[in-house]
């Protein structure tokens, strides 16, 4: 697991979970159960005001655990962003979770109870593995900047 504190809550996000890029080369390096999303089309994402704010074309893929509860294969978006991970309207939605804005919580359904955390044994290898990985995904991200400026 790789916890982080700089999470945002956004019910005005119209999508499920969004990572930064560099939060998402950090699960990378250091949780073996997360994947790259091969079959993952691109797609424009709207800011605020609803105008297109960015292309998201990186997609990771893996458990992620809230307050002691963990929601499997868990699509991770990679986008700009100064948060490490934010958690979006459809994700609340999809999992019947209500944010309780007053008390500064999460409301959970009975359906989801607690679980506990794996831990990774093979950090080595798995760190190599993970390295390849993400100086591909930095490589892939300077190009499409390139592209981008031109």
């Amino acid at each position: 697991s790789l916890p982080t504190t700089d999470g945002l809550v956004d019910t005005g996000a119209n999508g499920d979970v969004f990572v930064s890029v560099t939060h998402a080369k950090r699960l990378l390096r250091m949780v073996s159960d997360i994947d790259r999303l091969e079959s993952f089309k691109a797609r424009a994402v709207g800011g605020f005001d609803g105008k297109p704010s960015q292309i998201i074309d990186v997609a990771l893929k893996g458990d992620m655990t809230i307050q002691g509860r963990t929601f499997k294969d868990q699509p991770l978006l990679v986008i700009s962003s100064k948060h490490d991970i934010i958690i979006g309207r459809q994700f609340f939605e999809r999992h019947d979770i209500l944010v309780d804005c007053f008390r500064r919580r999460l409301l959970f359904p009975e359906s989801l109870p607690t679980t506990p955390v794996k831990r990774s044994k093979d950090r080595k290898k798995r760190k190599r593995e993970a390295d390849e990985v993400v100086a591909a995904l930095e490589a892939e991200l300077e190009e499409q900047d390139r592209r981008r400026r031109n």
